[in-house]
């Protein structure tokens, strides 16, 4: 307590120049936002920092703090009356952590299954179906999604030029075409995601505003979305709806990976190491076969170069392939879902077996229902799982395998899981292990390559739907080096890293069918910028 008074009663003068003065902050520390419960908001708590610990972390950092947790007593002259006090964290000591802010466990059966499974040769293929398993097609797009959640390599240049490594992709098309659905599956999937709306978000709820603290009145920096997902993932949906000025905001955050505030007095420079996913609608709601590329798009081309990869998904009137999309929803109605057995359920005994009746019989079946339940739980450890794409196929080819149709597991090998998914929990562990382990450097063959693919690109700059700039040839290397990740291999090769690279960015640029990207079910959108018009074929 400040005395104000001495024994005696009388008043006490501060004397501020014979005062001791110390180092003060306050901060607010915020929950994660992907541990936050769903349906409420992030919880939150003031810090108070001394000493040596000011300016020791900035706005959008992860931290691990250990401190004491207090109640502070209203001050002298505050007219608080209520009981209840405002609570903060006296902070001992404050660290920032690293990238690794996951709580993946890595059992040495996932070490040697991560292993065994990058031997594969059609290993994105086997990503990229295991993504968003519910949506029947898109097979090209969900591969280039899982490119993006590996990522490139980040290079800081001798001369102080720094090269993202992150990804970013917008998906451009009609609705209901599972644009959303795509977003949703990346959220659940990526270690560290933070989704927002065009329409709900402004240009500083995406990057950082400035306000007041409530009891010194001081101009303080408050993190955006792009700030709270450093080093992770942004979702925005519904891109088109935001307005002009606001996606001028976040130019500098996608190329440049920062963001400047100079502004009250304050500036600042936040980190937003992130990669950005956008879903949005073409310009007149539905995509217009007669007008060209860009004018559904709609986007101008400084904002449309900073996106690495553009898909346009179109809702292609096929009467084969709408059949194909609804026996693929239909199987995962009348089936369960990957994973489990279609049979009967075990009877409920309490506490095991308190219900039992005393026939041997009887005990014996109990018993050895329990055996196969305990050891079918142990089989569900397994990484693969029965797709609904397969189940599909199978009602289509009439099939009667029951165990196939049952979704049970199978045995562990290559040619056995030419349709089978991998489940999200190890599908998560993989992306993560490679993302975070693996850093490969590029071979001169993949070098020549790459510089020879870029000049085509340029050659063929007429024919393009998407601008084709230097960042394209940082495109290419970028999925190059994420599909080296996703073979665990520490180098960078022109087969099939480079290759597979270069048809998937040809894909988006040109809608060039290619026959390593593009499988049976996948729709290819032909484009014509001579003639202003565009087609959809169903590949067979």
């Amino acid at each position: 307590v400040y005395p104000t008074n001495d024994k005696t009663g009388n008043a006490l003068e501060t004397e501020y120049g014979m005062s001791q003065y110390k180092d003060y902050q306050v901060m607010t520390l915020q929950e994660m936002p992907e541990r936050a419960p769903h349906g409420q908001l992030p919880r939150s708590v003031d810090l108070i920092l001394n000493h040596d610990l000011v300016d020791k972390v900035k706005a959008g950092d992860r931290v691990q703090v250990v401190g004491v947790y207090r109640a502070l007593a209203p001050g002298a002259g505050s007219q608080q009356t209520s009981g209840v006090f405002r609570t903060v964290v006296i902070v001992n000591h404050i660290q920032v952590l690293g990238r690794d802010t996951t709580n993946l466990v890595f059992s040495p059966d996932d070490i040697r299954n991560i292993r065994q499974l990058s031997q594969s040769k059609e290993i994105l293929k086997v990503l990229g179906r295991s993504l968003a398993p519910g949506i029947y097609g898109h097979e090209v797009i969900k591969r280039a999604l899982i490119l993006q959640l590996l990522g490139g390599c980040e290079r800081n240049l001798k001369s102080g030029t720094k090269l993202r490594g992150d990804v970013n992709m917008l998906l451009l098309g009609d609705p209901s075409t599972a644009k959303s659905q795509l977003l949703r599956a990346m959220m659940s999937l990526a270690p560290l995601a933070v989704s927002t709306t065009g329409k709900g978000s402004s240009g500083v709820g995406l990057t950082a505003a400035v306000t007041s603290d409530a009891d010194t009145k001081e101009r303080r920096l408050e993190a955006g979305a792009m700030v709270l997902a450093d080093r992770g993932i942004v979702l925005i949906d519904e891109f088109d709806k935001m307005s002009e000025a606001d996606r001028v905001t976040i130019h500098e955050a996608m190329e440049q990976q920062t963001i400047t505030i100079a502004k009250a007095g304050i500036y600042a420079s936040l980190n937003a190491r992130c990669a950005v996913l956008a879903a949005a609608n073409p310009v007149y709601g539905q995509y217009d076969r007669t007008r060209r590329v860009q004018e559904n798009i709609g986007l101008p081309d400084s904002l449309l170069s900073r996106f690495d990869l553009l898909f346009v998904v179109l809702d292609q009137l096929d009467p084969e392939h709408d059949r194909c999309i609804a026996n693929h929803v239909l199987a995962g109605h009348r089936y369960r879902r990957p994973g489990t057995g279609m049979e009967p359920e075990l009877p409920q005994y309490n506490n095991g077996l308190d219900s039992f009746d005393g026939d041997t019989d009887d005990e014996d079946g109990v018993l050895a229902a329990l055996d196969a339940n305990h050891s079918n739980n142990n089989k569900k450890k397994s990484m693969w799982m029965r797709s609904h794409h397969h189940t599909t196929l199978m009602i289509m080819n009439g099939s009667s395998n029951n165990d196939d149709a049952n979704g049970v597991e199978m045995e562990d090998d290559e040619d056995e899981h030419v349709n089978d998914v991998l489940n999200q929990e190890f599908l998560r562990k993989y992306i993560h292990f490679a993302k975070t382990r693996i850093k490969p450097v590029l071979t001169e063959e993949a070098r020549e390559a790459i510089a020879g693919k870029y000049a085509d690109m340029r050659s063929r700059q007429d024919e393009r739907t998407l601008p084709v700039t230097a960042r394209s040839l940082e495109t290419v290397i970028r999925l190059a080096s994420a599909h080296a990740k996703a073979r665990l291999s520490p180098v960078v090769e022109a087969e099939p890293d480079v290759s597979s690279a270069m048809d998937i960015l040809a894909f988006a640029l040109y809608h060039e069918e290619q026959q390593s990207a593009v499988d049976a079910n996948t729709a290819v959108v032909s484009v014509s910028s001579e003639e202003g018009e565009s087609d959809v074929d169903a590949v067979d």
